[in-house]
């Protein structure tokens, strides 16, 4: 199922179908597991980081999890933005929040206003994020406002990667980090068995195989690994217990991508699938 033309590796090339498949997987979700064998796994598992990178920033669409300050106090709400309206010429938040054991209550506020006092949370999944208990300063737990795939591997040996150059810039400079407390900080590292299948929805495994191919999954793997033969069998069980699941053939690729594979795919094998 790996796909293999042979064709001579270039630096550009390679950056080029990791950003296609990102487009492809995260972005638009056209395929549901990426498999792809490379010499550096950690360094491509950054680039997958910052090509699928969103951003999350003011206005904060309805659904948008902060923080907000009780006066008199050192204690944050916790708030859910309901909408955004115009009221008298200027835009307004409407948004909820609790006050101790009392009912659930909206507010309005204006932008401008919301936005010098209001903290972005880092967690942005919690659906029951309202109903949870106020929080001391010294306890909230921010955003940037920059979300990236979560990563499955360890944390251990990327304080090098991070200074590798791609295409003229560091990997630290092109994911915005100062140090490795900061990709630490900025992306979820996790291992294969602390998957939160409802939070990580986007996920790159580092010489892991998966159990199952949930949501998005970019599957990098090297040769160099001393299990690698083994994962060539883990992935073949994996592909005959995912139910309705397709390898996509050469020319099934999107267009962009089936002319990065024809460059590459001597050097980077890669296999493609879907759940249909």
């Amino acid at each position: 199922m790996l796909m293999a033309f042979q064709k001579e590796l270039e630096v550009h090339p390679q950056v080029e179908l990791v950003k296609e498949l990102v487009k492809s997987t995260f972005k638009y979700q056209q395929f549901s597991c990426a498999i792809l064998v490379c010499k550096n796994p950690k360094l491509i598992s950054l680039l997958c980081c910052e090509f699928a990178k969103t951003k999350l920033s003011s206005p904060y669409p309805a659904g948008t999890n902060l923080y907000y300050p009780i006066d008199g106090t050192n204690k944050y709400s916790k708030v859910k933005i309901q909408e955004i309206t115009e009221i008298g010429g200027d835009i307004w938040y409407k948004f909820a929040l609790r006050r101790g054991n009392n009912p659930i209550c909206e507010q309005f506020n204006r932008l401008d206003d919301f936005d010098n006092k209001a903290k972005l949370a880092r967690d942005q999944e919690d659906t029951d994020w309202i109903d949870r208990n106020n929080v001391a300063v010294n306890n909230i737990q921010t955003h940037s406002g920059t979300f990236f795939p979560s990563i499955i591997s360890q944390f251990r040996g990327f304080e090098e990667v991070i200074h590798e150059e791609v295409d003229g810039s560091t990997l630290k400079n092109l994911l915005g980090i100062n140090c490795l407390v900061d990709l630490k900080s900025a992306i979820r590292f996790t291992s294969e068995n602390k998957v939160d299948l409802e939070h990580d929805k986007n996920r790159v495994w580092i010489n892991t195989v998966p159990d199952r191919i949930d949501n998005n999954n970019i599957v990098l793997l090297s040769t160099a690994h001393s299990r690698f033969v083994e994962f060539k069998s883990e992935i073949e069980s994996l592909f005959i217990r995912t139910e309705s699941a397709e390898a996509l053939q050469f020319d099934e690729l999107p267009q962009n991508l089936k002319s990065i594979v024809e460059i590459t795919s001597g050097t980077n094998p890669l296999s493609i699938w879907r759940v249909r």
